[in-house]
């Protein structure tokens, strides 16, 4: 069996097997902007959900869009990132009052004490202590009803 023959058994293209995907901020926006122009028709969806023609639209759109040949497998794993990172955005600031955020920057801004609480319990969020979640208001729409938390 070639590869080009074992990757179309995978459900991947020849020309993206064995390459490792490249993920910019750039590039993540274009995701997420795509993934949110999909599921904003009602054609290709289930819920919240893409269908398989709604991730075909979705790797068309982005690959034009990047001049990169990634493949649907490619950004439905950084989509599983990028949920990862909404829900930890979530558990930080989901029900919490009396945080602020940093005019310049969109951070949270809140005590020492309140963030070594969360450092404590959700390691991965140190990420946020500097920056807001990109696109916040996209990753909503994109995972805001259809996100267990815990």
């Amino acid at each position: 069996m070639s590869s080009s023959q074992i990757a179309a058994s995978k459900g991947k293209n020849a020309s993206s097997v064995g390459m490792k995907a490249q993920w910019d901020q750039l590039s993540k926006e274009c995701l997420i902007h795509a993934c949110v122009e999909e599921l904003g028709g009602a054609a290709y969806k289930t819920g919240t959900v893409l269908t398989k023609v709604g991730w075909v639209n979705v790797v068309k759109k982005f690959n034009e869009r990047t001049g990169k040949q990634y493949d649907r497998v490619q950004l439905k794993n950084q989509w599983g990132v990028l949920k990862k990172d909404w829900q930890l955005w979530q558990n930080l600031v989901l029900g919490e009052t009396g945080l602020g955020r940093d005019p310049d920057t969109g951070a949270i801004t809140a005590s020492d004490d309140w963030w070594d609480l969360k450092l404590m319990r959700y390691p991965d969020c140190a990420k946020f202590r500097e920056k807001p979640l990109p696109l916040e208001d996209e990753m909503r729409i994109l995972f805001g009803s259809n996100t267990a938390m815990g």
